[in-house]
């Protein structure tokens, strides 16, 4: 891989979210709730200034493209796994989007091995379950700094969540174990 593919100034805003995942963690773990709305918020920012700068500046790179999902990934697992730790977020919840991102990988991988090629693109069902997932973050976020009382609506959003994170699985794996069929055949 040529230096210009990897090393422009999205990846490298896409790179500062993926090392803001230790330092959620490290905020988490020390009861700073505040800090860590404001680490998050900074995460969901670089998000969508990475993509604009890619686009703007004509820096879509095939690495950029498998750097972009797996910094938001550090950030909303390791961001979910603190908040269970501290019992702010259910451990159901928590080990049903980590088992959900474990069988897209693991399909992926398995994929890959098995056809050489992979060429994934997020799902409907996979966007709306990174929305619900960052919003319930945001939400228990928002409720530790003390900005807000989600009490009433968390219990709600945990179902929902999770509903979602099961759909968008699903989804995955219908649509690749489709396409695995297809290229068998």
């Amino acid at each position: 891989m040529r230096r210009a593919e990897w090393c422009n100034l999205a990846n490298a805003v896409t790179s500062v979210r993926a090392v803001l995942a230790p330092v959620l963690v490290y905020l988490l773990g020390r009861g700073l709730y505040e800090f860590a709305l404001w680490a998050f918020l900074a995460a969901g920012l670089s998000d969508a200034l990475d993509g604009f700068l890619a686009r703007r500046l004509h820096q879509l790179t095939r690495f950029g493209a498998i750097l972009d999902p797996v910094a938001d990934k550090l950030v909303i697992v390791s961001s979910a796994i603190a908040l269970a730790a501290q019992d702010l977020l259910p451990l159901w919840l928590v080990l049903l989007i980590v088992a959900r991102d474990v069988v897209i990988v693991a399909g992926a991988v398995s994929f890959r091995l098995r056809f050489g090629h992979l060429d994934m693109a997020p799902l409907p069902a996979g966007k709306a379950s990174t929305f619900a997932q960052i919003g319930l973050i945001l939400l228990v976020l928002l409720q530790a700094a003390s900005w807000l009382d989600a009490s009433a609506w968390l219990p709600a959003l945990h179902v929902l969540t999770g509903a979602v994170a099961v759909a968008s699985g699903a989804q995955y794996v219908a649509v690749w174990g489709s396409k695995a069929l297809r290229q068998s055949g």
